[in-house]
């Protein structure tokens, strides 16, 4: 089972059992929350379609495919969220392998049942 990270910087996977870490894809969800914007409208501000963002950001986006779009957006992210872009790059991208468990396994792990 492999729940990774993945570094802004290098693209390098790290494995990681924080499942509560500040990441890139819950930034997006919860600068679009904030903000009071349907994935439409901010997929719209951003400019890229609709569902890519939803599966961004519900962790169902294959990364290492989109990883150097997921950058490019940050500068848009920060201007649109006013964000800091440095703070944004230095967050980490997260993404679930095909042999990741489901996440009702990993709560129910966490809570040690």
């Amino acid at each position: 089972m492999d729940t990774l990270f993945v570094s802004p910087d290098d693209g390098a996977r790290q494995d990681c059992s924080a499942q509560n870490a500040v990441t890139i894809n819950r930034t997006f969800k919860n600068a679009r929350r904030k903000l009071r914007l349907s994935q439409r409208e901010f997929a719209a501000q951003l400019q890229v379609d609709f569902v890519w963002l939803s599966k961004l950001e519900n962790e169902r986006l294959p990364v290492p495919e989109n990883h150097a779009v997921i950058m490019a957006l940050l500068p848009k992210l920060a201007a649109i969220a006013k964000l800091d872009l440095e703070w944004l790059q230095s967050l980490k991208l997260y993404y679930q392998t095909e042999s990741s468990p489901p996440a009702f396994e990993v709560v129910y792990k966490a809570l040690g049942r």
